[in-house]
């Protein structure tokens, strides 16, 4: 064989090989036939599997799916050995059985029914290939009849096709196949085999389940555990190992169910008690203290606010509603005067009172423990989450800027207050350092007012309350030594460097 020859044979059957390697799987590549007049159930009607015939496809020899009210497969008996139905005078079928999904394509003859034969040698049709696909359908390749009227019969899916694939009984329905069982099995999860029942899942039993004669199971349970009320569950009993409770046990409907003591509580796996404080630090961010009716009490370091939720503590005062109160002096109008001090600012939106001065935040009870009566304490308290808004704002901001006042300003003028110099600390009464703010005479007096200030985001300063005392400010000059204001308690416009010192 010379090199040309050699060539070409090698390249055709590279040619082969290809072509077989990639050929498309027929369950993904047929044409549908929907035609109802190849039922079994219909007589003559003159129709015909040869091109040119009457329902004749246009073409054969390819691969092929019947589906709709004809059938969906071919029958594997003789229609009738008379012929005249399914349309046509010679009626096709399959002798031989269907393959099942693990035989791939298998070939089987095809013969015709007619004139009291169901398999004649003068009508014929060329053996088709059949294969079953994974959604339980056939697809068949088929030729063209030898002439017509001849064509292919289809039946719906029965027990006369492989038992309709059932492990014992099949009966046929105008849908499928149904099968069943005898009494003492069940049918598994492919509606097609008969099991024990206690082959199915296990009936869902958490242990070990059992068959009954009847074709029933039960489930049951090892020693020291018994049924839930579900009757498949086994719950441990507190007849053995305290059930796994950790302290108390006692038998319930679901088992043993563990108790504990009431400064503790159960732990998430049901069987350990613990103090509230061990489970995830009783859920605060920050400091958690057991308590003797088992609750757990959340808590923050001093500089820090316990938030709303009683478990956070809020890193700083940024979220905060604020109150602002301060000291103006009177004017015959109601807006306000000129500053004369500044009260601590009252912070809202936390679980405590909370204010802010020069030295930084501090619980407002803490400090001032009069600063509101016992049972307005209580009701704060009880309040408290709803603070946090403009309406609350207007109500607690007035009365708590007049109580910060009465709180700071104890001893009224006359309250003395450490002041830092240049030269050191030293002690001043409120008079006096109003009168230094003010630097200006003030005779005759004026009373101070308080003035609150629920901050941007809620609206104005409104006065809210005056001081008992007048204010009274005197102008003091020594030439060359000493110009300042001095306050003038008597308030009889006299003032000289005694007051000063006195005060």
């Amino acid at each position: 064989m010379d090199k040309c020859n050699m060539l070409v044979l090698y390249s055709l059957s590279i040619l082969f090989f290809f072509s077989n390697c990639f050929a498309q799987d027929p369950c993904s590549s047929y044409t549908v036939i929907k035609d109802a007049w190849r039922s079994v159930s219909y007589g003559y009607q003159g129709y015909c599997d040869r091109p040119g015939g009457k329902g004749a496809r246009p073409q054969y020899n390819k691969w092929f799916r019947f589906m709709g009210p004809g059938g969906t497969i071919m029958p594997e008996s003789c229609p009738t050995p008379k012929g005249d139905v399914c349309g046509t005078h010679v009626a096709f079928w399959i002798n031989g059985k269907h393959p099942t999904l693990a035989d791939g394509v298998v070939t089987r003859p095809v013969c015709g029914a007619y004139i009291g034969q169901c398999c004649r040698s003068d009508h014929t049709a060329p053996s088709a290939k059949i294969k079953m696909c994974p959604g339980g359908f056939y697809v068949y390749y088929l030729g063209q009849t030898s002439g017509c009227h001849l064509a292919y019969c289809t039946v719906t899916s029965s027990c006369s096709i492989r038992h309709g694939d059932c492990s014992h009984a099949c009966t046929d329905t105008a849908a499928s196949p149904l099968c069943s069982c005898p009494l003492n099995l069940v049918l598994d999860s492919d509606n097609k085999t008969c099991v024990k029942p206690c082959k199915v899942n296990n009936i869902n039993c958490s242990h070990t389940c059992t068959n009954t004669q009847d074709g029933k199971a039960v489930c049951t349970c090892p020693s020291g555990m018994a049924l839930k009320s579900d009757e498949k569950t086994c719950a441990m009993q507190c007849s053995v190992n305290n059930g796994g409770c950790s302290h108390k046990c006692v038998n319930g409907k679901n088992g043993a169910q563990c108790l504990c003591p009431e400064s503790m509580v159960l732990a998430p796996n049901k069987t350990t008690c613990v103090k509230p404080c061990d489970l995830n630090n009783g859920d605060c961010s920050h400091i958690c203290q057991n308590t003797e009716d088992g609750k757990a009490v959340c808590s923050c370091p001093p500089e820090l606010p316990l938030g709303l939720d009683e478990k956070t503590c809020p890193q700083g005062f940024a979220d905060a509603y604020r109150c602002g109160c301060s000291i103006h002096v009177e004017t015959p109008h109601t807006r306000k005067g000129s500053l004369l001090f500044n009260l601590p600012t009252l912070l809202y939106g936390y679980h405590d009172l909370w204010a802010e001065d020069v030295n930084g935040t501090f619980q407002v009870l803490d400090q001032y423990p009069n600063f509101r009566p016992k049972m307005m304490q209580k009701r704060f308290k009880k309040d408290i989450e709803q603070e946090r808004n403009c309406l609350k704002i207007y109500r607690r901001c007035p009365q708590d800027c007049e109580n910060m006042a009465k709180a700071v300003i104890d001893d009224g003028l006359s309250t003395v207050f450490t002041v830092k110099g240049t030269s050191g600390s030293k002690t001043i009464p409120l008079g006096q350092i109003m009168c230094e703010r003010l630097l200006a005479p003030l005779h005759p007096g004026r009373r101070p007012i308080v003035f609150y200030d629920p901050g941007p985001r809620c609206g104005r300063p409104v006065s809210t309350h005056t001081l008992n005392d007048d204010l009274c400010c005197g102008h003091l000059r020594i030439p060359g030594l000493l110009e300042t204001y001095v306050w003038n308690k008597k308030c009889d416009g006299q003032v000289s460097i005694k007051d000063l010192i006195a005060g």
